[in-house]
């Protein structure tokens, strides 16, 4: 007699999941791969969040094969993969999985199978995430899930850097994993519920992984499933005022309702009072928009506003106007440049290249503050790596730079930060590589390390308003209405 346990093991049913808002051709690119994946089959709902650029058409034209959700509206990625899932948990196929996809991914040959073998090994297993590729470099892994740390309420990576060096066939136990490419066991859905609707974008597949590890189920990554991404890095330094509110808000939101509750006022002071610096500096450079939405995140989540960013925040400021260029003579006398970077080596390249046409006469230090392993191996010119987590790190900074540079320079997207200010130049570029200079100005660091000073005190102050709120209940089965 057979065993319809094992037949159904043998021949799971799938159903992934992409959410669409205004990526017409970065969508038809995946729908076009996973047409062609081979492998086990699946099924494919395209969940539309009331895209303009003829997405739902395109689909409908060229791929008859996927079912379409248009939602009406834009629901953000936490809204959309909702509606897939609601839409699978719903359906009379019984689904096995939801194979959760970002709609500007590239799968790799085997990525689904990849991710199948571990479920249909270990029914504990609630959640199996991809190895997630450098979207222009797949020899260069961004991530394989990650843990918590629940010092900081930080995510820290399980591996990164090339490929050919990360261990396999590996499998990662995790806290969670990106639904940028995720399989979930449904009936672990069922029981763990969908995502809380309030996030809207970001934080949203991180408290699935960590409430999927607290109902008991395991949660891991695989490096026998790949995909392609853009880097995670770039994509946040240059997000604009909607992405910073989200991620500080949704993160203070994340701890309020997850982290250890002896560890909450120290999480909330410390994130809040990194965010009110962040704004300080943003405001000094120029940039009032992302200032305000640093400061109206933690406003927002004080006051219980979730869901969709504000609209004010999409809203075009006029720019700062430039500070006048370097003459001739101030250019030939710069001497030595420290390029600051965190990540995006690539991004390091290019302005250092540039650097280079500009100031030919200049030796170039790659000044490093991050000690991510990946970085270290980079080939960067005449690097030199500092920290710049506490005010003593700072100021050994600020020193150096006042005394062993002409000036320092970064890509435009890094807030300021006030050691640049002892330096004699700042120097700061545009994605187009153009760029401006300002001239060290002491005045502005007394004004500013006033605002820094203000900006603790009122951390202090929402830290102890924080404290005193209490999660309510969240219905995370709300499919079922």
């Amino acid at each position: 007699m057979s065993n319809p346990t094992a037949e159904r093991r043998q021949t799971p049913k799938i159903l992934a999941i992409i959410v669409n808002w205004n990526k017409r051709d970065y969508l038809q690119n995946l729908l076009r791969s996973l047409r062609e994946l081979g492998g086990t089959p699946f099924d494919i709902v395209v969940v539309d969040n009331a895209s303009t650029d003829g997405s739902p058409e395109m689909v409908k034209s060229e791929f008859p094969e996927c079912e379409l959700v248009e939602t009406g509206e834009n629901l953000g990625g936490t809204g959309g993969f909702n509606a897939g899932m609601t839409y699978g948990l719903r359906s009379e196929k019984d689904y096995d999985f939801f194979w959760l996809l970002d709609n500007d991914v590239i799968v790799h040959k085997g990525a689904l199978d990849g991710l199948l073998a571990p479920m249909l090994e270990d029914e504990k297993i609630g959640i199996v995430g991809s190895t997630i590729l450098v979207l222009d470099d797949e020899t260069e892994v961004q991530e394989i899930g990650g843990r918590m740390n629940w010092k900081t309420v930080g995510l820290d990576k399980n591996a990164e850097g090339f490929l050919e060096d990360i261990p396999r066939p590996h499998l990662y136990e995790s806290d969670y994993v990106a639904a940028c490419s995720l399989l979930a066991r449904v009936s672990a859905v069922r029981k763990v519920g969908i995502w809380d609707p309030v996030y809207f974008v970001t934080w949203d597949d991180v408290e699935w992984g960590v409430r999927f590890k607290r109902a008991g189920y395991r949660v891991v990554a695989t490096t026998e499933s790949l995909i392609r991404h853009e880097s995670f890095d770039n994509r946040r330094a240059k997000s604009g005022p909607a992405v910073k509110y989200l991620c500080e808000r949704n993160c203070l939101y994340f701890a309020w309702r997850f982290a250890p509750p002896k560890k909450l006022r120290g999480l909330f002071f410390y994130h809040m009072r990194l965010a009110l610096s962040a704004a300080e500096n943003l405001e000094a450079d120029g940039r009032p928009a992302e200032a305000k939405a640093l400061r109206l995140a933690i406003k927002d989540f004080l006051d219980g506003r979730m869901g969709k960013p504000p609209q004010v925040l999409f809203e075009k400021s006029a720019p700062a106007p430039p500070p006048p260029p370097m003459t001739s003579a101030q250019k030939r006398a710069i001497k030595r440049i420290g390029l600051m970077m965190f990540d995006n080596p690539e991004v390091t390249r290019t302005i250092g290249r540039k650097l280079q046409q500009e100031f030919p006469r200049a030796r170039i230090d790659v000044l490093l503050f991050a000690d991510k392993e990946s970085l270290l191996r980079e080939r960067l010119p005449n690097r030199r790596l500092f920290s710049v987590r506490t005010f003593p790190q700072r100021a050994r900074v600020a020193w150096i730079a006042a005394t062993q540079y002409d000036a320092l320079a970064a890509p435009s997207f890094f807030h300021g930060f006030l050691f640049e200010e002892f330096a004699p130049y700042s120097l700061r570029f545009a994605d187009d590589l153009t760029w401006t200079a300002e001239k060290r100005d002491l005045t502005k660091v007394v004004g500013l390390a006033f605002r820094r000073a203000r900006a603790v005190a009122l951390a202090a102050w929402y830290t102890l308003r924080a404290t005193r709120l209490r999660p309510s209940k969240v219905d995370y089965h709300f499919y079922k209405t």
